[in-house]
């Protein structure tokens, strides 16, 4: 291979790596909460590694939206304990993040996904997902970009089933 097919093959590979940001509008706070429920603000972070895969976001093993680099989403629900759990499409051989929470009324929460090298090195990915203090996680977001909360109604349906 000519050292111009490398010098392309590279930037390709590199493209394809980085992927796309978000696109929608920025970051807006919500307005028309039901009264009575919590909203939850989950936003990715701008880490190069899967940077090309959206990463995928359930509430009780729904997918309620899926999240590019510099994005965010959200979504309100009734008080109660949840199921918040991270994944990847079945082509990306990554593992999941999740955990529990509970959930008051009126509650504001913000949560931070971010993937990128470990110390180890390249060859390994690490995982950030946890959840931000109010006033970090509002400076943080500010930047995002809204992309569609598809399955909340889905999650709704489920919780009227109970």
């Amino acid at each position: 291979m000519d050292s111009g097919c490398k010098c392309r093959f590279s930037i390709a590979l590199t493209l394809s790596l980085v992927g796309c940001a978000a696109t929608g509008p920025a970051f807006k706070a919500v307005e028309s909460i039901p009264p009575g429920e919590a909203t939850l603000y989950v936003y990715r972070e701008g880490g190069l590694a899967l940077g090309a895969r959206s990463a995928y976001f359930y509430v009780n093993d729904i997918n309620v939206f899926d999240l590019d680099r510099l994005g965010y989403s959200w979504v309100a629900l009734p008080p109660g304990r949840y199921k918040l759990r991270q994944s990847w499409p079945v082509d990306v051989l990554a593992r999941s993040t999740q955990f529990e929470i509970d959930l008051k009324a009126g509650e504001v929460r913000y949560f931070s996904f971010g993937t990128g090298n470990c110390a180890a090195g390249y060859r390994e990915i690490c995982y950030s997902f946890r959840e931000l203090p109010a006033g970090a996680g509002r400076a943080a977001i500010a930047d995002k970009q809204f992309q569609e909360n598809f399955g909340t109604t889905k999650v709704r349906q489920s919780l009227e089933k109970k």
